[in-house]
């Protein structure tokens, strides 16, 4: 389990007012919903028809964002610049997603904050969890956020937590972490399969 600060799991850090490098990362969720409280409100890119945003007053969407039609997107939520939101995809409140990142189509996200240059691809759920810099989340990764004992996730102490992942890492199709996983900078997942021939 992790016993080292943010400096560890996120070298390049966050660029954002809430960022405390010698905080576990699981406790800047905290500090971010504390920052949305204080947040300035602004809509700096088009939102094309079809786009549905709920609590649009704790709603920030940075320059340069793309927004497909089909996007919802409940307050509070913040994207940095150039954000890429495609079809489908369901922020429910409560989600951080730093410039340059993507996410992908009927992506669902919850209460998480994502690094820089960061891709989240298709159907990908992610909830109550720290995302770093340069990741890449293949096709339908799942971030659970639940002990089906309903225990609280160690060591966070939370009876809810996804994951933390570092920066520069990769995931491949169809992984799923369990709560409060924390994955080392750089690190490579994939499901592995055996082929069979007869």
């Amino acid at each position: 389990m992790l016993h080292q600060s943010n400096r560890h799991f996120f070298p390049q850090g966050f660029d954002a007012p809430f960022y405390v490098e010698d905080l576990f990362p699981w406790e800047l969720l905290d500090r971010m919903q504390t920052a949305f409280q204080h947040q300035s409100r602004a809509i700096l890119s088009a939102v094309p028809e079809g786009v549905y945003l709920e609590h649009k007053e704790t709603i920030f969407i940075g320059e340069g964002c793309v927004l497909e039609p089909g996007v919802f997107i409940r307050g509070p939520c913040y994207l940095g610049k150039n954000v890429l939101v495609r079809h489908g995809a369901y922020l429910r409140g409560n989600v951080w997603v730093a410039e340059g990142s993507l996410i992908g189509h009927a992506s669902e996200l919850k209460n998480v904050l994502v690094g820089k240059n960061t891709s989240l691809a298709h159907f990908v759920y992610a909830a109550d969890s720290v995302i770093g810099a340069h990741v890449n989340l293949a096709s339908h990764v799942t971030l659970a956020n639940l002990r089906l004992d309903e225990k609280n996730i160690l060591p966070m102490q939370k009876n809810k937590f996804g994951a933390v992942i570092g920066d520069h890492c990769k995931i491949g199709c169809h992984v799923i972490l369990n709560p409060g996983k924390q994955v080392e900078p750089y690190s490579k997942l994939y499901v592995q399969q055996q082929l069979v021939s007869y």
